[in-house]
């Protein structure tokens, strides 16, 4: 584990201390209506990550408040564990939604947008957290 770019849509990034994890996605185009598209994974290794996951957008481009409705879902080993409802119809203020997350060890997280606003809107989504470690079991000696 250690620090590297902050974004990169396929690894789970670490600070130099490996206290803390991040995963930035980026602003990302959107896939046909209702579709779920793939936008992002990683898996992690010893460690687990007590954080939560943010999601941004959909926004007509990436500096545009107007946007349309879509969902965050997260999936650990392919199994859905969290979805996130954005919605822009409402208002012209920038929105986010945001969950708490305990990611175990050795899992993998796929993170997945259904996007209702169709091909023209993009959307992303982060992950922050302090990194865990379990604790050591044995005598300090073998």
């Amino acid at each position: 584990m250690s620090s590297q770019k902050p974004i990169s849509r396929n690894a789970l990034q670490f600070t130099n201390d490996n206290k803390h994890a991040y995963y930035y996605s980026g602003m990302v185009a959107g896939g046909a209506t209702g579709n779920n598209l793939s936008f992002g994974s990683f898996t992690t290794n010893t460690e687990y990550i007590v954080g939560t996951v943010q999601t941004l957008g959909p926004i007509t481009n990436t500096n545009d408040v107007n946007g349309g409705r879509g969902k965050l879902l997260v999936y650990f080993d392919d199994i859905l564990v969290i979805s996130l409802l954005n919605d822009l119809d409402t208002g012209n203020m920038m929105q986010s939604t945001v969950s708490d997350i305990i990611i175990p060890p050795f899992t993998t997280v796929e993170l997945k947008y259904n996007d209702s606003a169709g091909p023209t809107y993009f959307f992303g989504a982060s992950i922050i957290g302090k990194v865990g470690m379990a604790p050591r079991v044995g005598n300090l000696d073998d």
